[in-house]
């Protein structure tokens, strides 16, 4: 543990009553070498106490810890609605996803083929040697 986090463990175990003989010296010997670690802690105890009463003692600490866990023991017995909307949420996509699944093979099995037709081909004009032919565009040009 660090020196910083053991004065800070040593402070929250002296201000609940929770600190030892031992513990309560080491925490005077920390606050009279530093007066920012004593500025910090005054400030916690005035934070933590109302008129010199502890914030906490003994009984009331577990008087809260007994109605923390009586709370959440409550809160785990709910039921949770968001439980329930899940499993429609799941049935849901699944049958849509079934619904486009045989949608798409229903076209793609039922013949719906797009008929392809071949480029049309361009007429070609040829003429033996000596012959002349002559060839009437579809602009009413001739060629040839």
């Amino acid at each position: 543990m660090s020196e910083n986090n053991r004065i800070w463990y040593l402070m929250a175990r002296n201000i609940f009553g929770e600190a030892s003989a031992e513990e309560k010296e080491a925490l005077q010997k920390y606050l009279s070498e530093d007066p920012a670690i004593q500025q910090q802690y005054s400030i916690l105890l005035q934070t933590l106490q109302k008129k010199d009463q502890p914030v906490m003692q003994n009984g009331q600490l577990d008087k809260n810890v007994a109605k923390i866990i009586r709370k959440a023991s409550l809160q785990s017995n709910k039921p949770q609605k968001s439980a329930k909307k899940r499993p429609i949420l799941y049935w849901m996509s699944a049958a849509a996803a079934v619904f486009l699944l045989c949608l798409g093979a229903w076209w793609f099995l039922s013949g719906n083929e797009t008929i392809i037709t071949p480029p049309a081909q361009k007429p070609v004009l040829t003429a033996k040697n000596g012959n002349r032919n002559q060839m009437i565009l579809p602009d009413g040009s001739k060629f040839g």
